[in-house]
């Protein structure tokens, strides 16, 4: 059964934490599991959007509270504002005793950003910016504690130059060692992921972007915590390309051997890196590895299963990455590229596309609009005045081509509910009548063929104008409603006349 998404807020999530906290902070969070989320997109290009700090929930994500961030009316100006606090969180590290480290980037160096660090020793300060790498900002990308010392962090660093690439600290940011041995030079890093090996956290994976190109430069492997590495992905997949954009890597629950990296596709070992295969498409169609491009979080919890969220929303395999299903009923994903005003100005009508074509605009407010996924890539936007004045957006969408299963299916089901239903209706007998009196076989055909394609117009029609007036969810729960009362009243029909 496919669960859907409920929205969480009017805001991009970054990254998530699950933890349940020991010692006195279980007893300020009433022994309960937390849940906090960093928002703002960490992606760095232009059109990601900035969020508004890091939010706490003690109910698995039905209330939150702001954990970190700018307190409520504290400024009145957004360009005072977003130089308080970071705005682009991308990883997020807490540990059981109340430790936290924050990844920031920024795409602006007057804006905050870098690696900030909460010591549970010394809560009075709070979350504290790490200036090893100067007062400035910088970006930090993944953090990481080591699974069995909390005192030791590892981070991706790019303050630019020579001090690009992993560091280690082993005293929770006290002192800081930069990791090179086996490594590229440091000032062609930029974007890079890193992944422990659950079952052997002395195993290190890491996934970086070339800085010349911003394509792959290498996949790398540690198998002593950090202290040398050497390159595993031998050249392969040159043209995975915006490595700085989509970055990701993973590595299996019980086998650290065994990996999966991602950038527009995903792409595994099981021989720690000897070989590589890839096991998504972007091509829709028949294919069952189908997986939207540009891979952002990835997940393997359990042998088989592996998680991945990308651009199109959420996809699951439960077989290892042979085959996938989509998960994202009900997410926010689509991405607007362009927009134009209508000629019709006093409809106030703005028309445009998107990249995705699983994408259906559904009618929302300018604050809180939803996006959920559909075969559909065209959108219209309607500026409308609500009942009580204020103004109110109406997204409508246009079907601009369904994939070729869908378009049979569709099309096949069609077809049945007029072929195989109101066998002996009047306007058949009357089709028969007209061509045995008169012989006009093809004009009878003309005219019936005629009305059929008029009414079923006119149901399309109709069906559009419902479409853009109620919810899925109603329309769906109507038309089951309409089905069930119909098959009563022809069953109590039938036994009417039988009796």
């Amino acid at each position: 059964m496919e669960a859907t998404w409920s929205p969480f807020a009017n805001q991009n999530i970054g990254a998530l934490a699950y933890v349940n906290f020991t010692g006195e902070l279980k007893t300020n969070f009433q022994g309960k599991a937390s849940l906090m989320a960093a928002t703002g997109e960490a992606n760095m290009q232009g059109d990601s959007y900035p969020g508004s700090g890091v939010y706490l929930s003690n109910d698995d994500g039905l209330t939150w509270e702001l954990f970190f961030g700018r307190p409520p009316g504290q400024t009145t100006s957004i360009d005072e504002d977003v130089r308080t606090f970071p705005r682009r969180i991308g990883s997020l590290a807490l540990t059981e005793n109340g430790a936290m480290a924050i990844g920031s980037v920024s795409l602006d160096d007057s804006l905050p950003a870098g690696l900030y660090l909460l010591n549970p020793a010394d809560l009075g300060r709070g979350l504290v910016p790490c200036q090893r790498w100067g007062q400035r900002s910088y970006n930090c990308h993944p953090v990481l504690f080591h699974p069995r010392d909390r005192n030791t962090i590892f981070a991706s660093i790019e303050p630019d130059g020579s001090l690009n690439g992993i560091w280690r600290s082993r005293d929770f940011g006290k002192n800081w060692e930069h990791l090179t041995k086996g490594l590229p030079p440091a000032d062609r890093f930029r974007r890079t992921s890193l992944a422990f090996a659950p079952s052997d956290p002395d195993v290190i994976y890491a996934l970086a972007s070339d800085r010349s190109d911003d394509n792959v430069l290498g996949v790398f492997l540690s198998t002593n915590g950090g202290n040398s590495w050497r390159e595993i992905l031998g050249g392969r997949y040159p043209k995975e390309r915006q490595m700085s954009y989509n970055n990701v890597i993973a590595v299996h629950p019980d086998k650290p051997g065994c990996a999966i990296w991602g950038g527009m596709h995903l792409y595994r070992t099981d021989d720690a890196g000897r070989s590589w295969r890839r096991i998504t498409s972007g091509e829709r169609g028949k294919k069952r590895d189908y997986v939207h491009n540009d891979h952002h979080a990835l997940l393997w919890p359990r042998d088989d299963l592996i998680v991945s969220g990308n651009d199109g929303g959420v996809s699951v395999s439960r077989d290892g990455g042979r085959t996938w299903m989509e998960r994202s009923n009900g997410m926010v994903t689509t991405m607007f590229l362009q927009s134009g005003r209508s000629s019709l100005q006093r409809r106030g009508l703005w028309r445009g596309h998107t990249r995705q074509r699983r994408s259906d605009c559904r009618r929302g407010r300018l604050q809180g609009t939803r996006v959920l996924p559909s075969h559909l890539g065209r959108w219209r936007l309607d500026r409308l005045r609500s009942r009580s004045g204020g103004q109110r957006l109406r997204l409508h969408s246009r079907i601009r081509g369904l994939p070729p299963p869908e378009r049979q299916a569709v099309g096949l089901c069609n077809f049945c509910s007029f072929f195989l239903t109101e066998w002996g209706d009047p306007g058949q007998i009357a089709a028969a009548a007209l061509v045995l009196r008169f012989h006009l076989t093809l004009a009878t055909w003309l005219g019936a063929t005629l009305a059929l394609m008029l009414k079923g117009a006119f149901a399309i029609i109709l069906g559009l104008q419902i479409r853009d007036r109620l919810p899925v969810r109603t329309l769906r729960i109507l038309s089951s409603v309409s089905c069930c009362i119909l098959g009563m009243l022809a069953a109590a029909q039938s036994v009417v006349t039988q009796v």
